[in-house]
C-alpha cells in the first residue's frame, strides 16, 4: 500500500493534483508516517535487544579467552615441571646406578664391572639396549 501509493506520488508528481486526489495522498503519507513511527518503535526495542545479546556474547567470549589465557599459563609451568622431572629421575637413577657399581667394586674388587651400563638390560641371558 506504502509502496504504491509512493509510486503514484512519483508518477504525478509533475501533473496537478485535484482537491481529493491532495486528500487522499496526505491520508496515505499520514498512514506511512504512523506505520514507520510504529514500526520504529518495534526497530528500536529489537535493535536494543539485540545489542544486550550481543554485549552479551561479547563478555562471555572475553571471560572466555581470559579463562583459557589464564588456563595456558599453568600448563605452561606444569609442561616445565614434567620436564625438570624427567631429567631429575634421569639424574638420580644414574646416582644409585653408580652407586651400586661403587657397592659390588668394594665388596669385589676383582670384578670387571665395565659392561654394567644403565641403559641397558638383560634379555635372554645378554645385556641389551633398553627399549
Amino acid at each position: 500500500m506504502v509502496r504504491l501509493a509512493l509510486r503514484r506520488f512519483h508518477d504525478r508528481r509533475r501533473a496537478p493534483l485535484g482537491h481529493h486526489e491532495a486528500a487522499r495522498i496526505d491520508h496515505e503519507g499520514g498512514t506511512l508516517v504512523r506505520l514507520l513511527s510504529e514500526n520504529m518503535d518495534v526497530v528500536k526495542v529489537l535493535t536494543n535487544e539485540m545489542s544486550i545479546e550481543a554485549l552479551v556474547q561479547f563478555k562471555e567470549v572475553r571471560r572466555l579467552e581470559q579463562s583459557l589465557k589464564r588456563a595456558r599459563i599453568p600448563l605452561e609451568i606444569l609442561e616445565e615441571r614434567v620436564s625438570l622431572l624427567k631429567d631429575e629421575v634421569v639424574a638420580i637413577f644414574v646416582h644409585h646406578f653408580e652407586r651400586v657399581r661403587r657397592h659390588v667394586t668394594l665388596i669385589y674388587p676383582a670384578m670387571d664391572l665395565i659392561l654394567m651400563d644403565p641403559s641397558q638390560v638383560v634379555r635372554d641371558g645378554q645385556l641389551v639396549d633398553d627399549e
